[in-house]
């Protein structure tokens, strides 16, 4: 049990710090103690499965990411998890779509659209959506993409009438970058 939660958090952790190989390493590691004799969270499989997908994805290995994604997938369906399901599955539209696996990313994009539909989530849904119109216009479907962006841009507008009427403005934050090189100033002024 400590190996996975360990692993899971060294995985993270290299995750934000932009080290794919520790990503993948550590997740794997993880992995193997989460086979048929695991006695602990069930969803710890998919959950790894995703990290490990994230590794591989930051590596630029796609086809291994869209891999561990499809294995996330099964492991939440299984379980029952609907939104860690959905969530999962625009992963794997999107990592078919990187690698511009166009029928893959099709099949797994309207199954996405089907199941935010379900679950009524808005956010999920207009990120499908929004793929699913480029997917129609590439096929020269001109009037099912403007479909998908009219439905896309009116779930755009309402959530921003909706944030509007709260006033509720996000400030501050922080942006973390990798950069291949050390800057050679601090502050962009000084450039």
């Amino acid at each position: 049990a400590k190996t996975v939660e360990y692993g899971l958090a060294h995985a993270r952790r290299s995750l934000e710090s932009f080290s794919p190989e520790e990503v993948i390493r550590a997740a794997k590691t993880a992995l193997e103690f989460l086979d048929e004799d695991w006695d602990g969270e069930p969803a710890l499989e998919g959950e790894a499965r995703m990290v490990l997908a994230a590794g591989y994805r930051l590596a630029g290995d796609m086809p291994a990411a869209l891999r561990e994604v499809e294995g996330a997938i099964e492991v939440f369906d299984r379980l029952g998890e609907r939104q860690r399901a959905l969530e999962a599955t625009l992963a794997a539209a999107r990592a078919a779509w990187q690698v511009r696996r166009t029928e893959e990313t099709r099949r797994w994009v309207e199954r996405g659209i089907a199941a935010a539909e379900s679950n009524d989530d808005d956010a999920h849904l207009s990120q499908f959506l929004a793929l699913a119109a480029t997917l129609a216009n590439l096929r020269v479907d001109y009037a099912t993409g403007r479909e998908y962006q009219k439905r896309a841009e009116a779930l755009a507008s309402r959530d921003a009438s909706a944030d509007g009427a709260r006033g509720d403005v996000p400030e501050g934050g922080r942006v973390v970058a990798g950069l291949a090189n050390r800057p050679s100033v601090a502050t962009p002024i000084d450039m």
